[in-house]
């Protein structure tokens, strides 16, 4: 394995095959890359499926590396579920459905949103919006308080020392 494959490796995920990595300007680089399966889940009816019923090329968001911004052009697959009648594209572990930036990013924006004295600095750094950031930041706060926070709802609630007729 070259030292261009395993820096590869390291920056993008390992479902993914690089096909070419491209410098688009001078802090800007672009990774093309492919999913590597031979079928998948439909979300949908949880069925097996692998025929293949299009290929799109998605454009996604990474962290960026030594203040190099990455972008990854993602061929991915969308395959015909016969069960449930309806295509679908399969999914991409570390980038959440229907979103253009993976959770390294969002991660990435939410740490430094702490560390900096302004968003401005973020923004200029990341590359991205206002809006972005708060957004990334209460996505990443939701994921973190599902999984310290996973308390039920009670079934009964008790009435004990109120008054209604005061």
């Amino acid at each position: 394995m070259s030292s261009s494959e395993r820096l590869s490796r390291f920056i993008v995920h390992r479902e993914l095959r690089v096909l070419d990595w491209v410098q688009t300007g001078k802090a800007h680089s672009e990774a093309r890359c492919e999913k590597v399966s031979k079928g998948e889940v439909c979300p949908r009816c949880a069925e097996f499926s692998c025929s293949v019923y299009d290929r799109r090329w998605v454009k996604i968001k990474d962290a960026p590396i030594r203040n190099t911004s990455i972008k990854l052009l993602i061929r991915k697959c969308r395959f015909y579920c016969k069960k449930g009648k309806k295509p679908f594209t399969e999914p991409v572990e570390g980038i959440l459905p229907r979103k253009r930036t993976t959770q390294r990013l969002q991660r990435a924006v939410t740490n430094a949103r702490q560390k900096y004295s302004c968003l401005k600095d973020v923004r200029k750094d990341f590359r991205c919006s206002t809006s972005y950031i708060y957004r990334a930041f209460y996505s990443q706060l939701k994921i973190e308080t599902g999984r310290k926070l996973n308390y039920a709802w009670p079934k009964t609630i008790g009435i004990d020392e109120h008054f209604f007729t005061r």
